[in-house]
């Protein structure tokens, strides 16, 4: 009997050391709670705010200007492909009959066009792909950088 009152008392222990432990982790999570609803509001303020705004559209022009300047090599390059084409269209008969479910074309001028429309539309999508994506690290790269 009185070793069950000894494994009693040290299991009433046991539970009163881990009562405190569970308040002292709900406290920590309380903190926790306020400290994310405190930095989620400051984060909308610096969204919202002017200077936010101005290092978004800097950095959307810079990276606009940039990639723009490489636009006309893009042009270039689809060019060189599709006169490589024109000059050797059986060399290319796989590439072009697997991008239209194996249907054959002749190389005319119509369908040589076609491709390159098709090859420019598609270079232009990952222009501006690359802007989205270059202008959101450089935000983020620039919004690390700025103290608070």
């Amino acid at each position: 009997m009185e070793s069950e009152k000894q494994k009693l008392q040290s299991l009433g222990n046991q539970v009163g050391v881990l009562t405190k432990v569970s308040e002292m982790t709900r406290e920590e999570i309380k903190e926790l709670h306020k400290e994310k609803a405190r930095l989620e509001t400051r984060l909308r303020r610096i969204k919202n705010g002017d200077e936010y705004k101005k290092i978004r559209h800097a950095a959307e022009e810079e990276v606009t200007n940039s990639l723009s300047k490489r636009k006309d090599l893009l042009k270039l390059a689809v060019s060189s492909v599709i006169e490589s084409i024109m000059r050797d269209p059986t060399k290319y008969n796989l590439l072009v009959s697997s991008l239209y479910n194996g249907r054959q074309y002749t190389s005319s001028q119509p369908c040589i066009d076609a491709y390159r429309g098709l090859i420019l539309d598609e270079a232009h999508r990952i222009f501006e792909l690359m802007v989205k994506d270059l202008t959101c690290t450089i935000v983020h790269n620039t919004r690390s950088t700025i103290t608070p």
